[in-house]
């Protein structure tokens, strides 16, 4: 466990254009009681550290803001806008740096985490250690293909690719960042930044990506799409 603060941001200012749902879908609900974005907030809860939670949105979230503090009671809550001009959902969270504490991890609520122990602190902790870390699944090409791609040796990362062309090099995608708020944790964000705009093509080979620790997850189900979300929604 960490001894430092965590601030975990929760990125919800997407259109959720690619579900086409009439409300957020952080808020898709998946059966009685439970929505999306309840996967994270399990993670929040189980953490063991000193947690705040940044909720990155557009503005138009009240549910979603409410839905949140209803269910992390104790846990401070701010709803921080997201950057109209940002390009993407990661150089939007290097906008938020004013808001940032010294160790960082992003969540994305539209995923369904599977997990044992507390893997919120224990990338928080692997970023303090070394100022940008990832918490990762293991995944087959198909998967690999449309996600953040990383190579791993050792319980570190060797290479990171957004949505590859090409997904034999890797055998695993990112479900967590962490970061620290400086120069070399931010760093981490902005080549993956670069990677998920094309700004930068091919492997990313460069420290703090490569060689940042990896914290091991059960499992990762993206439902951002609707065919995956449907797929999960017929889940026994």
């Amino acid at each position: 466990m960490t001894r430092h603060q965590v601030r975990v941001v929760l990125p919800c200012a997407g259109a959720g254009s690619r579900l086409g749902l009439p409300f957020p879908k952080e808020l898709a609900p998946l059966s009685p009681g439970r929505v999306l974005i309840d996967s994270s907030l399990d993670l929040i809860r189980a953490c063991a550290a000193d947690v705040r939670v940044i909720l990155m949105t557009d503005g138009r979230r009240e549910a979603t803001a409410r839905y949140v503090r209803d269910r992390l009671p104790g846990i401070s809550v701010a709803e921080i806008l997201q950057d109209p001009d940002a390009p993407d959902m990661t150089e939007a969270v290097l906008c938020l740096e004013p808001w940032l504490g010294y160790a960082n991890v992003l969540l994305l609520p539209d995923v369904l985490y599977s997990w044992a122990g507390d893997p919120v602190g224990e990338v928080a902790e692997a970023a303090v250690s070394y100022g940008f870390a990832v918490a990762a699944v293991k995944a087959g090409p198909e998967q690999v293909r449309d996600a953040g791609a990383l190579r791993t040796a050792n319980g570190r990362v060797t290479a990171f690719e957004d949505k590859p062309a090409d997904p034999s090099p890797y055998e695993a995608l990112w479900g967590m960042l962490a970061f620290t708020n400086g120069s070399f944790g931010l760093d981490g964000l902005r080549l993956v930044a670069a990677s998920a705009s094309k700004a930068r093509t091919g492997p990313v080979a460069d420290p703090p990506v490569a060689g940042a620790p990896v914290v091991w997850l059960a499992g990762f189900r993206d439902c951002g799409t609707w065919d995956r979300y449907l797929a999960e929604l017929r889940e026994p």
